[in-house]
């Protein structure tokens, strides 16, 4: 995976020339899960029908949050969450300056409500999560 600026990884070819529009130029609706760590964080973003549109993670500091929100245009058409963590409140607060909606999940709720406990990693949390507000299962 390359690596941008500020250490920023992208599994998604397609998100270089992301357009944050649908066809008629109004702004599209966006899901993102983000499974915080104190180092990295990991995401995965679908729109509104479940269309997985990336994945990847960028460094839990400053820079890769901002350069995350950037390259995803984040604002108030995305509903962005992540499970409680030790620096999750960060996270969320870095990301509410761009505008985006971050709701912040209990742990114990993401776990009683994913749909394969046998698997779990990084990228599933993420994809969970994202799912998971998008179909809005989450108090």
């Amino acid at each position: 995976m390359p690596a941008g600026k500020a250490g920023f990884k992208s599994q998604c070819e397609t998100l270089s020339g992301y357009d944050a529009c649908n066809k008629k130029g109004q702004p599209m609706k966006r899901y993102i899960g983000i499974d915080v760590h104190s180092k990295n964080c990991v995401y995965g973003c679908q729109d509104k029908d479940g269309k997985i549109l990336g994945k990847g993670e960028f460094p839990t500091q400053i820079e890769g949050i901002s350069e995350f929100a950037k390259k995803f245009s984040i604002g108030k058409e995305c509903v962005i969450g992540m499970e409680t963590g030790s620096v999750t409140y960060f996270v969320a607060q870095e990301l509410r300056r761009f505008g985006g909606e971050v709701k912040v999940i209990d742990a114990k709720e993401v776990r009683d409500k994913c749909r394969n406990r046998r698997q779990k990693s990084d990228f599933r949390d993420a994809y969970e999560i994202c799912d998971g507000i998008r179909r809005d299962i989450y108090v």
